[in-house]
């Protein structure tokens, strides 16, 4: 994940780490399209020699990571999609 950043396209986070295991969720917002691609990266936890499987979401909102965290309950957890929605509105503003 250290090979993306914010506001990077979709095709180039897609060139640089490859297609998402799924597609999460897919939604209009008023912003524009809002997208969550799944990852699931391999981690070996080197204190018990274990291979663990953690879901990484990168969060799309008009094809530019906006966000990206280990995966949550989306449907559940609406509070996230309108926070994140509130951090795009604020870093918009502040770029102007």
């Amino acid at each position: 994940m250290s090979l993306i950043s914010l506001g990077m396209s979709k095709e180039t986070v897609v060139k640089r780490i490859g297609k998402p295991n799924m597609v999460v969720m897919a939604q209009s917002t008023e912003e524009g399209p809002l997208e969550v691609y799944e990852y699931m990266p391999v981690d070996r936890n080197s204190y018990t020699e274990t291979v663990e499987r953690r879901p990484v979401w990168v969060y799309f909102l008009n094809g530019e990571v906006m966000e990206w965290g280990p995966g949550e309950d989306w449907q559940i957890d609406n509070a996230l999609t309108k926070r994140m929605l509130e951090r795009y509105r604020e870093h918009k503003r502040n770029r102007r």
